[in-house]
Order: structure tokens, then sequence, then C-alpha cells
């Protein structure tokens, strides 16, 4: 799964500084994983590998008795004097 962050001011222009930590949390586990990485021309970005026993459908994960299966994820970015720190956060569910 690619996670990507758009940095820009408020005016819209594209930030090229400053770093996105992205937290990506499995509600079903509540296993944490941490992923670092810098902004350059407003965009930061990640993959991050899903736990094999996410593969199938959300049906098959129902059957095997996943039934919280979702993903909160937070991106956090930070950047030196230059600009506010800033955080957005989404919840993926799977059902």
């Amino acid at each position: 799964m690619t996670l990507t962050a758009t940095v820009t001011t408020a005016d819209g222009s594209l930030v090229n500084d400053g770093t996105v930590i992205f937290t990506v949390r499995n509600i079903f586990s509540d296993k944490v994983a941490h992923l670092n990485t810098t902004v350059t021309n407003g965009s930061a970005s990640v993959v991050y590998n899903l736990p094999g026993w996410t593969a199938g459908s959300p049906a098959s994960l129902t059957r095997q008795g996943y039934y919280n299966v979702g993903w909160d994820i937070t991106a956090n970015y930070s950047s030196g004097d230059d600009f506010l720190a800033s955080t957005c956060s989404a919840h993926i569910p799977v059902d």
C-alpha cells in the first residue's frame, strides 16, 4: 500500500523541506508501524507492506475471524523553523 502526503503552503506552493512520519495502526492486531520520509517537490511517499494475513477479500477475512480489520493512518509533517507542524489522519475500514 503506497501512502502519499502532499505538502503545500497556504497559498498552494509546493514545500521542499521537512519530514513526514506515517503511522500505520492495524485495528485488529493493534500493531503499529512508523515510516519516515522526506518531502520533495511537495510530496512524501512510502510503501507499507501489508501483513500476509490480510491477503484475500474482506469476506474471507471475516470468515477467518478477523472482524475488526482496518487501518488507522496518520501523517505527521514537521520541518525546521520554516513551516508549522501539521497532522492528518484517515481510517481505512475493511468490511
